[in-house]
């Protein structure tokens, strides 16, 4: 039998059963189309770039159901990465309703690298502090600043981008 977790997500908590790794190709299919990119699994820029893309993604109503933890670059998802690396050929994307597309393609589209590991840093730090923290904002940009070693102003400056594709802080 399944193992299932209660993922705590933006606008509440629901169940996941465990990811799919055909829910993995349709995403692929969907970041090929929506952003040209085509992963290669030889190239660690586009493995860091899938585990943020995927983190993320979750914010705009698809979340693949993988579970990250926090990693020198940014969230991580082992399982994930067992996926990906047992991956073969190709899949039609087959996007969740309510998936707000436009806005995660806006949010990430040329973005590098780095942008990628600080927002999703941030959005890391806020799902784990949300409940706990009377100042949410200042504690987010004080530990990610810390971690990532760098200025708040750059990150308060991601902030902004991530509320205005629609994640509230």
């Amino acid at each position: 039998m399944a193992d299932f977790e209660v993922c705590h997500l933006p606008g509440g908590e629901r169940s996941l059963s465990p990811p799919d790794s055909s829910d993995l190709v349709s995403f692929l299919s969907f970041l090929d189309e929506g952003l040209g990119f085509s992963f290669d699994k030889s190239a660690f820029s586009d493995r860091l770039k899938l585990q943020k893309y995927v983190f993320l993604a979750k914010f705009f109503g698809w979340d693949l159901g993988y579970k990250h933890s926090r990693y020198l670059r940014g969230p991580y998802s082992k399982e994930l990465a067992d996926h990906y690396y047992k991956l073969e050929g190709t899949g039609f994307s087959k996007k969740p309703q309510g998936f707000d597309e436009g806005a995660l393609l806006g949010l990430v589209y040329s973005k590098d690298e780095r942008w990628l590991e600080l927002a999703s840093t941030l959005l890391s730090f806020h799902e784990d502090l949300k409940a706990y923290s009377a100042d949410l904002r200042s504690d987010v940009i004080r530990m990610t600043s810390s971690v990532k070693k760098t200025s708040p102003s750059e990150l308060e400056a991601i902030l902004t981008q991530l509320e205005e594709a629609g994640i509230s802080f």
